[in-house]
């Protein structure tokens, strides 16, 4: 009965707090971000994907190739995010970066690159 009960309260909280993602659920728990200039802003997953998706498409990597890769490193980043109430930016950004440099350095790079040619304009 105990067992019941917890996974009824499980999937009312995973289904209140997930996003479908790559035909994949992920329970998010980080419900808020805070940015640079220390304002706060709802999670959003799909803003990882889509940064993700970006920097890969600065490189000469093959579309199926790009998307295999925002996937996957999204979903890693998701599921750490997922581990926290809130999360800053900024610590989103390094793990998306680290998980690149392993995954597909590649996209790291463009996306270094772009940072550094946006930051100079």
């Amino acid at each position: 009965m105990v067992d019941i009960l917890n996974e009824k309260v499980k999937l009312k909280v995973a289904t209140k707090r997930s996003q479908l993602f790559t035909n994949k659920r992920f329970t998010i728990m980080a419900t808020q971000v805070i940015k640079k200039d220390g304002t706060k802003q709802p999670f959003d997953a799909e803003k990882i994907k889509n940064s993700i998706a970006a920097a890969a498409a600065r490189t000469e990597l093959p579309e199926e190739r790009q998307a295999e890769v925002a996937g996957q490193v999204a979903a890693k980043v998701i599921q750490m995010a997922g581990e926290k109430e809130e999360i800053a930016t900024s610590e989103i950004k390094e793990n998306i970066l680290s998980e690149l440099d392993i995954v597909e350095p590649a996209v790291s790079e463009a996306w270094r690159k772009y940072d550094q040619e946006n930051k100079s304009a």
